[in-house]
């Protein structure tokens, strides 16, 4: 049975310890220890040592930093910041045919039933609670 991430992570924050600075056959060995040891491929391996403690900056005010740290505390970051994008740009989307109606946009129910401009108006409100809650949860990170 192979290691845990767990374990794997902690390895990985030992062997990547000067691991830019060292030089080639001193890295050949460290990588050939680490593969053997965790199983990963080489090219997985080497960039994981060799960006373990970089900085990866999403916006000005926003970064993650290494890809293999204590727990990945700040894994979720960029997947939530594409929600939020999402949600943002869903809103938009879906308010502009409230904005610019057509001919079928006249009412919000039909027969008892949402028609398009309900659906939109619907559409567009779950998408600012999204937007506000994926902002809120950024921002709570930061």
């Amino acid at each position: 049975m192979g290691l845990t991430m767990r374990e794997k992570r902690a390895v990985a924050a030992l062997k990547a310890v000067g691991y830019r600075q060292a030089r080639k056959q001193e890295k050949t060995k460290r990588l050939d220890e680490w593969v053997e040891l965790t199983h990963y491929t080489r090219r997985h391996a080497r960039r994981l040592l060799s960006q373990h403690g970089k900085k990866l900056w999403l916006n000005p005010n926003s970064h993650v930093t290494d890809d293999c740290p204590d727990g990945g505390s700040n894994q979720a970051t960029i997947p939530m910041h594409g929600l939020y994008c999402l949600a943002i740009a869903s809103a938009g989307l879906s308010l502009a045919p409230l904005f610019f109606p057509g001919k079928s946009t006249k009412r919000f129910l039909v027969d008892g039933r949402l028609s398009g401009a309900g659906w939109t108006t619907l559409i567009a409100v779950v998408s600012v609670a999204v937007a506000v809650i994926a902002g809120l949860m950024i921002g709570a990170k930061s």
